[in-house]
């Protein structure tokens, strides 16, 4: 007891007798952790942009895709699927059930901004098949709880913003020395260390020493449109899953988090979103079985 009492004695004493008046959080971090960064989270945003890039082929009729997944919504289709859950405290892994559906909201003005921002990069970078776009939407959709913005955090659950710096349920998701910490953020909910790491080179921005940086938009539809056709996360590449031959929704989950325990949501989500695209493209499509979206199953 004696000798706990006088380590903390002693370190008090050490950090005042370094510490200097009108520090920010960083920089104090810094005094005892060399490597920890000295710049504000402020400072950064207003340095760190994204590259520019110019308008791609136009490849989706919006105003058909509006028309479209607004029909989606307004009937109130709700999907049902069976996935496992385990108790925390039994351990003991029960089956529940649960469901799914496309709120009226897709058509607001919010979400619009964010799709259309995502059809924009999409093209940009190339298009691709329309099957993978649907896969994108449906992506970002499930992870954001249906809201849409790229300011969602794992921390906070299902709310449109996330003032949580930390997240003490999962190991990941807790402060380091440094007082950063790596849970979900934005439209595929980055997670883990590592992935900050390598997102943030591949985008040239200190995503590690900063991963706020994930809640920006810009850089969320780069780590959701590049991410995913790039293969930065996770799975065999998208053409396994999805082509004019195949359209297993399900799997094609994995290209982001093999992990997932609701694979079949997100495997919905995207099967109708393609419902929207099909009519909406500008090139062929393959046709996709009506009945299709609402058979899906977790694996």
């Amino acid at each position: 007891m004696r000798f706990s009492r006088w380590i903390i004695r002693t370190a008090a004493v050490f950090l005042m007798a370094f510490a200097k008046p009108g520090l920010t959080a960083n920089e104090s971090a810094s005094l005892t952790y060399p490597n920890c960064p000295t710049q504000s989270f402020e400072e950064i945003r207003a340095q760190t942009k994204p590259t520019a890039v110019g308008r791609g082929e136009a490849l989706i009729d919006r105003a058909v895709f509006w028309n479209r997944i607004e029909k989606i919504a307004n009937t109130k289709e709700v999907f049902k699927f069976k996935t496992s859950k385990k108790n925390k405290v039994t351990g003991l892994t029960t089956v529940v059930e649960k469901e799914v559906t496309f709120h009226k909201s897709i058509t607001d003005n919010e979400h619009r901004t964010v799709i259309e921002a995502v059809f924009d990069r999409w093209e940009a970078t190339g298009g691709g098949h329309p099957k993978h776009l649907a896969l994108l939407l449906g992506t970002a959709y499930r992870e954001t709880c249906g809201i849409m913005a790229s300011t969602v955090g794992e921390a906070c659950g299902c709310r449109k913003t996330c003032s949580k710096d930390e997240f003490q349920a999962s190991k990941y998701g807790r402060k380091d020395s440094c007082g950063r910490a790596y849970f979900g953020r934005g439209f595929v909910q980055l997670t883990g260390t590592s992935n900050y790491d390598s997102v943030g080179k591949r985008l040239s921005i200190p995503l590690q020493d900063y991963p706020n940086l994930a809640y920006e938009q810009p850089f969320a539809i780069m780590m959701l449109v590049d991410g995913v056709k790039g293969r930065w996360y996770a799975g065999k590449p998208l053409n396994t899953y999805l082509d004019d031959e195949r359209s297993d929704w399900v799997r094609a989950r994995e290209s982001v988090n093999p992990g997932s325990a609701n694979k079949a949501a997100t495997g919905y989500l995207s099967c109708r979103f393609y419902d929207a695209i099909k009519p909406a493209y500008h090139k062929p499509a393959p046709a996709q079985d009506p009945a299709l979206c609402m058979a899906l199953k977790n694996l």
